[in-house]
């Protein structure tokens, strides 16, 4: 994916949304968690943190941070990095 449409393509950037959804269906919310945080990040950097699919990558993310099998550690990384 990288090779035809750039690492900062929407495409690749979809696909990795994909990939980390999958992966919190499968039960591994600490992965899926952390691949959200750092394809949020990637996506403000790219694209701005008010284009839209920055946006839904960080609501996203939300969703799964507030699952009750997440754990209060994530929360509170959460908390610490969206406030700096």
């Amino acid at each position: 994916m990288k090779r035809v449409h750039g690492a900062d393509s929407i495409a690749a950037f979809d696909l990795r949304n994909n990939i980390a959804h999958a992966r919190a269906d499968a039960g591994d919310l600490d992965t899926a968690i952390a691949e959200l945080e750092h394809l949020a990040a990637d996506q403000s950097n790219a694209h701005g943190a008010a284009h839209p699919e920055t946006l839904t990558t960080r609501g996203n993310l939300a969703r799964w941070l507030h699952r009750p099998a997440t754990c209060g550690a994530q929360r509170s990384n959460w908390n610490k990095s969206s406030t700096t």
